[in-house]
């Protein structure tokens, strides 16, 4: 019965509209009207986007009437602050917001990237935006990752439309805001042409319901119907009708990897041991079991030879990579340096087992950051260190993130680097 109703609940959910009932108990909740695929009005003047639903599913889920108002960002930061609604049904989540407003849990992760226009050179860091002009949305999380940038013309929009229409019309020469919501935008406004999002995204940040600060009540609410509709599905569907299937940055589908082949090696460590095991055990019945034994053997030589192979073809991937890339385990010890490290590194000695620290790793990457990874799991997503070498300089690149074993305990970490020196002297050349 209950696999029916939430059934039912998904199919209403995705026909139905909001309605704005006279009552006493409604829940006043207000939001954007031009964050898409968030939430917008579009066309029909019809309230719509990924918070929408999600605020649809809320109240189907708790029985309750929830009254969407959609306004400018602006306006719906005063209305909670001065307790004319109850919450906005989607803001990102920092320590300055976090001592005036209450948050949910989680329910997405958003995060920042650079828009430039197509034929504009690429932008790697904030560092690289000093003499530029560059459009945010007003009370963005964007606008503060800029505060700490003196030779910065910041230009402010009521919305991220707005700012890439100013990036399209020559009007400021960067646009910073969420990756999610500008690759929708240009998306839906066939602007893949005119515009292009470069750099890596940076400033990951819980997305939240925000609600007024001291009402717990509330809060306790909401955050248990959203663990209900994560745990029935309902959340995922309309993430992936919003958003589709999940995508992860290249960043990430690299730790990802690195973390799938580490478990496949200590998996094949095991088989490893448990083979050795079975033939010790064999040798000794050999007198009594000779045929069987024989036979046992022989398969035991066809899993040999299947799990070999399928070392050297892991070994080949890590080669492979095209990036240098190092592994360590929380004690500093190297466990694992592919091909195009060594090669990037010019060292020819074996290191592994080696300690990071005495490994002269300090004339290219930082050492107290590797062993924040590594000892702490702090994650460093790029990193630039320049360096000189028989009288030549050379930079590399370097991303520094944090591995852990199935049970989440924190393992050790993998730095992961490329040589950017040509790259960087063609820019200059530019």
């Amino acid at each position: 019965m209950k696999y029916i109703n939430k059934i039912i609940l998904i199919i209403v959910l995705f026909i139905w509209q909001p309605s704005f009932a006279n009552n006493e108990d409604i829940i006043i909740v207000g939001g954007d009207r031009n964050y898409p695929p968030y939430e917008y009005v579009d066309e029909n003047g019809d309230y719509r986007g990924f918070n929408v639903d999600i605020m649809r599913a809320l109240a189907l889920e708790l029985g309750i009437d929830i009254r969407l108002e959609p306004m400018d960002w602006q306006e719906a930061i005063e209305a909670l602050g001065k307790g004319e609604i109850d919450a906005i049904q989607g803001m990102s989540y920092n320590e300055a917001r976090g001592k005036k407003y209450e948050f949910s849990e989680k329910h997405l992760e958003n995060s920042l990237i650079y828009f430039v226009r197509e034929e504009d050179p690429f932008i790697f860091e904030l560092s690289d935006l000093e003499g530029k002009k560059v459009a945010v949305q007003r009370n963005d999380l964007a606008e503060d990752a800029l505060s700490e940038l003196d030779n910065v013309e910041l230009v402010i929009s009521l919305d991220l439309e707005e700012s890439l229409d100013k990036l399209i019309n020559n009007e400021v020469d960067v646009v910073l805001g969420s990756k999610l919501v500008g690759s929708y935008i240009m998306r839906e406004k066939g602007l893949a042409d005119e515009i292009k999002m470069v750099g890596y995204e940076f400033n990951q940040t819980p997305y939240c319901i925000a609600f007024e600060k001291g009402n717990y009540k509330l809060k306790y609410k909401f955050n248990r119907a959203l663990r209900d509709l994560k745990n029935d599905g309902i959340y995922q569907k309309i993430y992936e009708k919003w958003f589709g299937q999940e995508e992860i940055a290249n960043l990430q589908d690299l730790k990802y990897a690195i973390y799938i082949l580490s478990v496949t090696v200590i998996g094949f460590l095991a088989v490893s041991s448990f083979i050795y095991r079975i033939n010790k055990k064999l040798k000794r019945e050999v007198a009594r079991r000779t045929e069987e034994l024989n036979l046992k053997n022989k398969e035991l030589e066809e899993k040999q030879k299947i799990i070999e192979e399928n070392y050297r073809f892991k070994k080949q991937i890590l080669d492979n990579l095209g990036i240098g890339l190092i592994t360590f385990d929380k004690d500093g010890n190297i466990t694992t340096i592919n091909k195009d490290c060594k090669e990037l590194l010019k060292i020819d000695q074996e290191l592994i087992g080696e300690k990071y620290f005495k490994c002269k790793l300090s004339r290219f990457f930082d050492i107290d950051k590797i062993q924040s990874c590594v000892k702490d799991g702090k994650k460093y997503r790029y990193i630039e260190k320049t360096f000189t070498r028989n009288n030549e300089e050379f930079t590399f690149a370097y991303t520094l993130w944090p591995l852990y074993e199935d049970n989440d305990n924190h393992m050790g970490g993998v730095l992961t680097f490329r040589d950017i020196t040509e790259r960087l002297l063609c820019m200059k050349r530019n």
